[in-house]
């Protein structure tokens, strides 16, 4: 089994990958020879490089496209961290996307039958998505970017998509710790049926 954990928070010690790391804790007391491997998008040249009229040419072989989309046709399971920041996902998540979303590798037309896209990432078997977002919880009926996050990922061919795990950091929790904490039964439940 082999898991893949994405990362696309902005910043080293963040909510969202402390909330990721925490997940992984918990689905590897049950499944403890996982193999996890990892992706800090900040650290790719496709957290670095935004998809624009200028580089549309060059952007996937730019942002080494094919290497990743090969490693995601390797793995059985993904963990997508993704902060909310200004009501959307990250920069960095909407540049991972559009570094894999690309006909013929990741999706097709092809041989569908109804013109419908057939995702070609069908060896994930499962989805987990993971979010932060510094306002109230009450707010969350403006924020359908975990929706959206689940909805690309069922486009590529995921077979499943787990519910999303958010933390609300607007209570004025003392510490991105804490704030955590607040959701870790969540994350165990999360954890045992991933």
């Amino acid at each position: 089994m082999k898991i893949l954990l994405i990362e696309t928070a902005l910043t080293e010690n963040s909510t969202t990958k402390l909330m990721s790391h925490r997940f992984i804790e918990f689905y590897k007391e049950k499944h403890p020879d996982v193999e996890v491997i990892e992706w800090d998008i900040n650290k790719t040249e496709i957290g670095k490089i935004s998809l624009n009229s200028e580089n549309f040419a060059t952007f996937w072989k730019d942002v080494e496209a094919d290497k990743y989309i090969e490693e995601l046709k390797t793995v059985d399971k993904i963990v997508f961290g993704a902060p909310i920041i200004n009501v959307h996902y990250s920069a960095n998540a909407k540049n991972f996307f559009d570094a894999i979303c690309l006909a013929d590798k990741t999706f097709s037309y092809k041989y569908s039958k109804k013109g419908d896209a057939i995702g070609l990432l069908d060896n994930i078997k499962n989805v987990q998505i993971l979010t932060s977002q510094g306002f109230s919880k009450k707010v969350k009926i403006l924020n359908k970017m975990q929706d959206t996050i689940a909805g690309t990922w069922k486009f590529l061919g995921a077979k499943h998509v787990q519910p999303t795990v958010t933390v609300y950091s607007a209570p004025g929790f003392a510490s991105k710790e804490e704030a955590v904490k607040s959701v870790e039964e969540e994350l165990k439940k999360a954890a045992q049926t991933f």
